[in-house]
């Protein structure tokens, strides 16, 4: 029997700052793609943005698993902070590549360690809860990482675009890789809490996923894929319709915020009402925004863009919520490991192909594909209701 941590609140901090941190930096990406495609010295098409965006959460995916694995070797704690360093310095290093082949291997490379925040945070956040306000804790973890993201296009727009990218980003890492060692220095006493060893020191077997898992991982994957695309490349197409850069990031702001509020909330409601009920309100409200944003240039786009991160985002929190309705406690940590992998193979995969859509027929195209997805993410969650019944713990 894995016991359950002695210090719920210290791991809930901790995971929820670290994710603070680990979101920041991966959507960092996004305006240091716009500010790259603006940069006469380095021409990129939407393609090539959606080849960076992909790597970089694709080789952050596909790290999960084995990070999953290797916690019964290691203590959880170290790996989280070892990783948000690792993708750190990935970044520092970007701001001195000069070429488009260096910037897609710096981030290939640099994405890797962003596998150990997701699986591990969730599972130590997950398992201290155990007993209570499980759905509601994950829900502040996931809150907490959109804090990072609101963060992201704030630091786009008052250091990366008024330092120059580069200049922008080199300060940013350095005051990130401090902030890290210096936290972690304060935390070291509750590490001990963090762990979750068995007395075999052995990796588990690998867990061998059930049906209703399986769905939740299917509904995860479009969930995620268009939520990634979607923050990637609105910026682009409101920049189409002659915004300039600042009030592009202005909207992504809003974009976020919204997102952040939504998740928390959605956490709260899981607590309350029907899991169907509530993918119906967020998945239905996406669809219909991106739908109406094919008129984009005669909408309010600030409320629309607060309401669409609600939507966008408010889905996350009760998928990953349901983990804890069809899997046991001893196989979580791996089972968490897959559903974030299939989620960061679905953010990879749809930058990519939005990408090539949009350089082969239109950026403005891509709302109306957005919308669809989201319509098929609530088809999906019906059968997440029919089975999760059998699977309960």
């Amino acid at each position: 029997m894995i016991p359950l941590n002695k210090k719920p609140k210290q791991a809930l901090i901790f995971g929820s700052l670290n994710h603070v941190l680990s979101d920041f930096l991966f959507a960092l990406m996004v305006p240091i793609l716009i500010l790259i495609k603006d940069d006469p010295n380095l021409p990129m098409n939407y393609t090539q943005i959606g080849v960076i965006r992909m790597l970089h959460t694709g080789s952050a995916g596909l790290s999960q698993i084995p990070f999953g694995l290797i916690t019964n070797l290691f203590n959880e704690g170290w790996l989280i902070i070892v990783g948000n360093a690792w993708v750190t310095i990935g970044l520092i290093i970007l701001s001195y590549v000069q070429t488009y082949p260096s910037i897609v291997f710096i981030s290939l490379v640099g994405g890797i360690g962003g596998g150990a925040q997701h699986p591990l945070a969730t599972n130590l956040v997950s398992r201290s809860y155990e007993n209570k306000n499980q759905s509601t804790a994950i829900g502040t973890v996931n809150f907490a990482g959109d804090i990072g993201k609101i963060l992201a296009p704030l630091c786009g727009t008052f250091i990366l675009a008024t330092l120059g990218w580069r200049k922008g980003l080199k300060v940013t890492g350095i005051s990130t890789l401090i902030f890290i060692f210096i936290y972690s220095l304060s935390v070291l006493k509750h590490f001990k809490y963090f762990t979750s060893k068995t007395t075999s020191n052995k990796i588990p077997n690998i867990y061998k996923p059930s049906l209703p898992f399986i769905v939740l991982c299917c509904a995860l994957f479009i969930d995620s894929g268009i939520r990634t695309a979607a923050i990637t490349f609105i910026p682009f197409a409101l920049k189409s319709i002659d915004l300039d850069t600042d009030n592009v990031l202005f909207l992504l702001t809003s974009l976020l915020i919204g997102g952040a509020i939504g998740k928390i909330l959605c956490g709260w409601l899981n607590e309350r009402y029907n899991f169907i009920s509530i993918v119906l309100f967020t998945k239905g409200t996406t669809a219909l925004i991106f739908f109406m944003f094919m008129f984009s240039d005669k909408l309010p786009l600030l409320p629309l863009m607060f309401i669409l991160g609600l939507g966008l985002n408010g889905t996350s929190s009760i998928l990953y919520g349901q983990v804890g309705k069809t899997v046991s406690i001893s196989s979580r940590s791996s089972s968490y490991a897959y559903l974030y992998t299939v989620g960061e193979i679905g953010s990879a995969v749809f930058p990519f192909l939005i990408g090539i859509i949009s350089d082969v027929y239109s950026i403005t195209l891509t709302n109306s594909i957005f919308g669809f997805c989201a319509l098929i993410v609530i088809a999906v969650s019906f059968f997440i209701k029919d089975t999760q019944i059998k699977n309960k713990i």
